[in-house]
């Protein structure tokens, strides 16, 4: 399909820093799907296409600072999500998660607090009401109600309530050892879920413990992040939109947990590796907003961590 296609080729533009590339890519992705619908009104999985291709839209929208644009264009995903193969319930689904994952941390990142919580509020429902029409295992219930846990501490933490947030991520890390044995040892799909939860609850613990200036506490939470393998294959517009999974990102949290706690030459070591990478992004195109914001904490960490008579 070409529109698949083309969306593919957004998605891999993105991933190698050609924002403007990816965005043109990603509008013709959109242009094809649309006429592919306009012949086919009734293909499901023709529908299905158009509204992934208006999510990585938004996703790239949205790294490159444009929040109002990046939601408008996550709501129109939202009226595009058909019933795929005919499963009931399957759209509430699909709408829970565009709600969880996209608006909802995009409206506090504009500080709209009614809106984002709306917005989660939406997510439960869709999810609840996918829940009772399916008969879907306890893990997989699990996992939807822990991605809505994420959501909701990313919406504290950008209103600053950093210790609910905190404690939050550390009970979540606490059902998620519940759910079974290691992520790595069960079925491929289920293991990378849980693995992005898993990643997800260490971050949002490590920043908050940051934030609150419990540097022992971020010092064990990133560095039981950086054991984790690296899941950035999980969903691509996810990563392209969060960059979860970047275990660079993982050691500058690292180091400033090691900067808190008086290790300014540890942090210094650690930092090196993180910056290089940083640099090379650089050099290869990164200008995106959370490079931006990753790289500028890297560099702070550092000046933190430098001899005053440097």
């Amino acid at each position: 399909d070409v529109a698949e296609a083309e969306e593919l080729l957004s998605q891999i533009a993105a991933e190698q820093f050609h924002d403007d590339q990816a965005l043109q890519l990603v509008s013709e992705a959109q242009h094809s799907a649309e006429n592919h619908l306009r012949f086919n009104p009734s293909d499901q999985q023709g529908r299905a296409v158009l509204a992934d291709v208006n999510i990585l839209s938004a996703a790239i929208s949205f790294r490159l600072g444009r929040v109002t644009e990046a939601l408008k264009k996550a709501r129109v995903a939202m009226e595009w999500h058909p019933e795929r193969m005919s499963a009931p319930g399957l759209n509430d689904f699909e709408r829970g998660m565009i709600s969880a994952r996209e608006i909802a941390p995009w409206e506090s990142q504009r500080g709209d607090r009614a809106a984002a919580e709306q917005a989660l509020q939406q997510a439960r429902r869709c999810l609840q009401a996918f829940a009772s029409s399916q008969n879907i295992t306890d893990p997989v219930r699990s996992s939807m109600e822990e991605s809505l846990d994420a959501r909701a501490r990313e919406v504290k933490m950008a209103f600053g309530e950093n210790a609910d947030a905190y404690t939050m991520a550390n009970s979540a890390l606490d059902r998620l050892a519940k759910l079974g044995p290691d992520a790595r040892i069960q079925s491929p799909a289920f293991s990378r879920i849980r693995l992005s939860l898993e990643d997800t609850a260490l971050e949002d613990s490590a920043q908050a413990a940051l934030t609150l200036g419990r540097y022992a506490e971020a010092e064990a939470a990133a560095r039981a992040l950086l054991s984790l393998p690296a899941n950035n294959d999980l969903y691509t517009w996810d990563y392209v939109l969060t960059q979860r999974g970047d275990r660079v990102w993982a050691e500058v949290l690292l180091a400033q947990s090691e900067v808190g706690q008086g290790r300014q030459e540890e942090a210094l070591k650690t930092l090196e590796s993180s910056l290089a990478q940083f640099r090379q992004r650089q050099a290869q195109g990164a200008s995106d907003v959370p490079f931006r914001q990753r790289f500028a904490r890297a560099l702070y960490v550092q000046s933190l961590a430098e001899p005053s008579d440097a």
